[in-house]
């Protein structure tokens, strides 16, 4: 899958000719995009075009004619214009040069409309030209943001655990989404490359097997049989409530000790191993025994694999701990003691519930809870605001500064408080650290 194409995010749903109610003008919409993209090129370009027959005429499997005509569509045509570019050339200027010299010979507009096309061209890949389309204005801003967004370098960050530790909690978590299974038991001997869109435009992408550009929940919580790799690639908006805007790969791999499945940490040692990335997570289950046989031999395996980079330990689950029963400062004092026993100096250690941040990303974007998530997210927000559970305190103060300047600077009172939820239940200050905003 070309991963960064399917990041591209996609100005579909707020698409001018999605007012049309005339199907035919609709139709012929598709014939002129259709007969200027050779969907044999890739993948992607079948996917995406496969795509814009679905929203725009209600059937992917539309056949569009061959010879197409422009006659009726003049009201579209600078859109129209601009998706042949965007699906055919949106990362790529000379083929969108070469494509613009081909629309202009073809087309029988007048010169004047012919010169508005190349001012089209020079508005979107130049950015040098001051001309305005009054009605395609916000796409084309939709165009300069995802272009920004990909002129910078993607930042890999890879998580590993032990089974049930939460890892895939935790992606969802940052994510704000369901993007991959989370269950106690090991769920697959995939690696799970998500990547993050721009800016978010209501589709999420899988490569499993098939490539589908508008992943329901089910296709995204179902492999592929059909798969003979041991990768899926998704690609959606990451709803980091930070403000982040770079380039990121959340790869979530295999739990490591599955006894059903020995491919499970093969798989997975040998991408670590492979050091691919530029952050690695361990996630620890705060409810399990990090002396365990499994976690201390993994980790002992990782402290001689890992000889540079330095690992970020989240410590999941802490809000399980029964304070009578519990002392979160004490377990976190003598993970980290463990940890740096094991060989890992100058370590960080980041305390999370994981499932807490992933119900109040929901809420905070207005995602429906069903009725059982509904009475735990509320059992949730009920303890987390116990100063005790507040799990901000123990990450850096640098870290914890910005979190009070970003809730301290939000006006919507509902916000603020999913805000502060976010941060008590450690994934705001966590998010701070992953994406470089502040260095660990």
């Amino acid at each position: 899958m070309e991963a960064n194409k399917a990041s591209i995010a996609l100005y579909l749903c707020e698409h001018p000719i999605l007012k049309e109610h005339n199907k035919g003008k609709r139709k012929k919409y598709i014939d002129f995009l259709a007969y200027y993209t050779n969907t044999a090129e890739s993948r992607y370009l079948n996917s995406l075009l496969a795509l814009y027959k679905k929203i725009i005429v209600g059937d992917e499997t539309y056949e569009p004619v061959p010879t197409p005509v422009i006659r009726g569509l003049f009201k579209y045509r600078q859109v129209l214009y601009m998706d042949v570019w965007f699906i055919n050339a949106f990362l790529d200027r000379e083929k969108a040069s070469a494509l613009l010299t081909e629309l202009q010979e073809k087309s029988k507009l007048a010169w004047i409309y012919k010169k508005k096309m190349q001012q089209l061209y020079e508005r979107l890949y130049i950015q040098d030209s001051d001309v305005k389309f009054p009605k395609i204005e916000r796409l084309i801003d939709m165009w300069h943001k995802n272009a920004q967004f990909f002129r910078q370098p993607i930042q890999k960050i890879a998580f590993t655990a032990n089974m049930s530790a939460g890892k895939s909690t935790l992606v969802n978590a940052l994510v704000g989404k369901k993007v991959n299974m989370s269950q106690s038991m090991a769920c697959t001997a995939k690696l799970h490359y998500i990547y993050n869109k721009p800016f978010e435009d209501g589709f999420s992408a899988e490569d499993d097997n098939i490539l589908n550009l508008d992943a329901d929940y089910d296709t995204l919580m179902n492999d592929d049989k059909q798969n003979a790799s041991n990768k899926i690639i998704v690609s959606a908006y990451f709803r980091l409530m930070s403000g982040t805007s770079i380039p990121l790969c959340l790869l979530d791999t295999p739990g490591v000790n599955s006894a059903l499945d020995p491919t499970h940490k093969q798989i997975t040692d040998e991408e670590i191993a492979a050091g691919d990335f530029d952050k690695l997570v361990y996630v620890i289950n705060a409810d399990g025994n990090i002396a365990s046989d499994d976690e201390h031999i993994y980790m002992a395996q990782l402290a001689e694999t890992i000889k540079e980079l330095p690992i970020i330990f989240v410590v999941n689950k802490l809000d399980t701990f029964r304070i009578k029963e519990d002392n979160i400062a004490e377990s976190l004092r003598k993970i980290k003691e463990d940890i740096e026993g094991l060989g890992f100096k100058n370590s960080l250690i980041c305390p999370v519930s994981a499932y807490t941040g992933y119900l109040a990303k929901r809420a905070a974007f207005d995602d429906n809870l069903d009725e059982d998530e509904q009475d735990e997210f509320d059992t949730k927000r009920r303890l987390f605001k116990r100063d005790i559970y507040n799990l901000s305190k123990y990450y850096p103060r640098e870290v914890t500064e910005q979190c009070k300047m970003l809730i301290s600077s939000e006006t919507d009172q509902e916000r603020q408080k999913h805000l502060q939820l976010l941060c008590d239940c450690g994934i705001l200050p966590l998010e701070y650290i992953l994406t470089k905003r502040i260095e660990g």
